[in-house]
């Protein structure tokens, strides 16, 4: 019943080293990337603002085209006629693997599944560093915690290229494949075990493009492009993505 203050994800700005700072007000807080309601408060409306600005008259007008808050939600069911999908869709995006970039290649998953959507969409930055996601991962980048992972930052990055994009939260591994198969590939955001058919490891928190899916003797696989496998390309089994997939996408249109 009562407005909490405003909490601010900071002025951003693309070329800019832009900042970001957790913030915990009387009933919300921000956790990186993350609105999160107070332990002992319940809430049940959000308010944007949304700021416009430019330093001189002569740069052109910022332009904005979409808002949108991915909201957590244990009563949410979106039901999927998977009969009436294709039986394999496999999109074409091009590969990108992290480890390859010096230095910082262990820590740009994000922004490295970041420049694959941007590449899958016709964005080429090959002009700027050889390492294409080396030069994406340093404007994606949140420089007060310096990590090259913020969902928003890489997000409001790519929509600075003129795509709507956004974080969204799906609950189900059938509404991924009708989105693969209606839309395109996403950036998944996973966690636990990732046992595919190139390589086995474990990660505390790693992002992948989801290029599609098909079947195999009648199991479902999801195809991806995983920044930390040397082929990039590979297949995660249902069970795999149930188990590791945390229900958040990076969507590009």
């Amino acid at each position: 019943g009562v407005w909490s203050g405003y909490i601010s994800y900071y002025p951003w700005g693309f070329g800019l080293q832009n900042k970001c700072y957790d913030q915990t007000l009387s009933t919300v807080k921000l956790v990186e990337d993350e609105v999160k309601v107070l332990a002992n408060k319940t809430a049940d409306a959000v308010k944007f603002t949304i700021t416009l600005r430019r330093t001189n008259s002569s740069y052109e007008s910022p332009k904005f085209s979409l808002a949108s808050f991915a909201l957590e939600s244990t009563s949410y069911a979106y039901p999927v006629d998977m009969s009436s999908l294709t039986t394999e869709v496999v999109h074409s995006v091009p590969k990108l693997y992290q480890q390859i970039v010096p230095s910082i290649g262990n820590s740009i998953c994000s922004p490295t599944t970041s420049t694959m959507l941007l590449k899958y969409k016709g964005e080429n930055f090959s002009q700027f560093d050889e390492y294409e996601h080396r030069y994406i991962a340093l404007k994606f980048r949140e420089y007060n915690s310096m990590l090259f992972g913020n969902w928003v930052y890489n997000t409001v990055g790519m929509s600075s290229f003129g795509y709507n994009t956004y974080v969204a939260r799906m609950y189900s591994i059938e509404e991924l494949v009708e989105h693969l198969a209606n839309v395109g590939p996403v950036g998944l955001s996973v966690k636990g075990q990732m046992t595919s058919d190139k390589k086995d490891y474990y990660t505390g928190g790693h992002l992948i493009v989801g290029i599609g899916y098909r079947y195999i003797d009648g199991d479902l696989y999801i195809v991806c492009n995983d920044p930390n496998v040397p082929e990039v390309e590979c297949m995660y089994s249902y069970t795999v993505m149930r188990n590791t997939w945390r229900n958040v996408a990076y969507i590009i249109e």
